[in-house]
C-alpha cells in the first residue's frame, strides 16, 4: 500500500486493508482521483450529507441547511446520488466556494457559532469571517445570516460623520493591519 506525506487513509492495494489513522491526524479520502480530507472543525460524526469544497469536506446535517436555506433545500432535492457520489456512507455534494468561505456560515447554522457577541457584549468579528458570512448569506439565501452580517457592517461603516466619529472608539470589525511598502513608510 502507498502513502502519500501527510496522508492518513491511502488507497488499499488487493489484499490490503486502509490502515487506521491516528488520533489528531486527518482523514483522507480518494473520490473520482481527487483526495478529500476531513475538515478539522466541521465534521458531524452523525451527519448524513457531505459538502466538498475544493478538497476539503464537510460532514453536516442536511435537514438543517434545508431549513435555514432554499437553495441548499433544492439542491438536495436533485435525484438521489449514484454511488459514485456517496463518501464515507453518505451522499456528497460538491460546492463551488473555498472552505475558508463556508465554515464560518456551517459553523454558524450546524454548530451555533456566535460571532457577533459574547455573553450579551458585542465582540469584534474578522473583516474576513464577516464578508465570508455576508457572500454565502446572499448566495445560499440566508437571510438571518445575510442580514447580521449587513447590520455589522453598517455599524462599523456608518453613512453619517457623527456616527463614524463615534463608532471609531468602539471597533466592531477588526481588520488584520496590511504592510506597507516601503515606498509609503516614514524615512527616520
Amino acid at each position: 500500500m502507498s502513502t502519500a506525506p501527510g496522508s492518513a487513509l491511502a488507497v488499499p492495494g488487493p489484499n490490503k486493508r486502509p490502515r487506521q489513522t491516528e488520533p489528531g491526524e486527518e482523514e483522507a479520502h480518494v473520490q473520482q482521483g481527487l483526495k478529500v480530507r476531513r475538515d478539522h472543525e466541521i465534521w458531524l460524526e452523525d451527519g448524513n450529507v457531505i459538502l466538498i469544497a475544493n478538497d476539503v469536506a464537510f460532514k453536516v446535517y442536511q435537514g438543517i441547511l434545508s431549513r435555514h436555506s432554499e437553495v441548499f433545500r433544492d439542491l438536495f432535492t436533485l435525484p438521489s446520488p449514484s454511488e459514485g457520489d456517496m463518501l464515507y456512507g453518505v451522499p456528497a455534494v460538491r460546492v463551488h466556494d473555498s472552505p475558508e468561505d463556508i465554515r464560518p456560515l456551517l459553523l454558524v447554522l450546524c454548530c451555533g457559532k456566535n460571532y457577533y457577541a459574547r455573553n450579551d457584549i458585542a465582540i469584534p468579528i474578522d473583516f474576513s469571517v464577516l464578508s465570508a458570512l455576508v457572500r454565502m448569506g446572499h448566495k445560499y439565501a440566508i437571510p438571518d445570516v445575510l442580514d447580521h452580517g449587513l447590520a455589522r457592517l453598517q455599524q462599523q461603516y456608518p453613512s453619517h460623520y457623527l456616527s463614524y466619529r463615534y463608532i471609531g472608539r468602539h471597533k466592531l470589525v477588526a481588520s488584520r493591519p496590511r504592510m506597507l511598502s516601503r515606498r509609503y513608510t516614514s524615512r527616520a
